[in-house]
């Protein structure tokens, strides 16, 4: 059996793998803008958002946790099935 310490040093470690990739991004998202004169704002956006972001996901998560499960996967089917066709309309267009 698997001590769980090696888990959570294996999910930290992944996640800090993650966070590099979504840094590079968008330090290259600041590069395609040509604003490198601005990168440390335009960074600190990013982070902002993300935290604010963090922050509704935990109070809606809260939220819906005192509903019943099958409403919840109902919900996020229909958050998949509208990102869908969100992404089908601007290919289309």
């Amino acid at each position: 059996m698997r001590s769980p310490s090696r888990l959570y040093g294996f999910i930290s470690t992944l996640l800090a793998l993650l966070g590099v990739f979504v840094d590079k991004i968008q330090n290259s998202y600041v590069d395609r803008l040509s604003l490198d004169k601005y990168r440390a704002t335009i960074l600190s956006y990013f982070n902002f958002f993300a935290d604010a972001f963090e922050v509704v996901f935990l109070i809606f998560n809260s939220y819906i946790s005192a509903f019943n499960y099958k409403h919840i996967f109902l919900f996020i089917a229909l958050l998949f099935i509208f990102n869908i066709v969100s992404i089908r309309d601007e290919r289309v267009a």
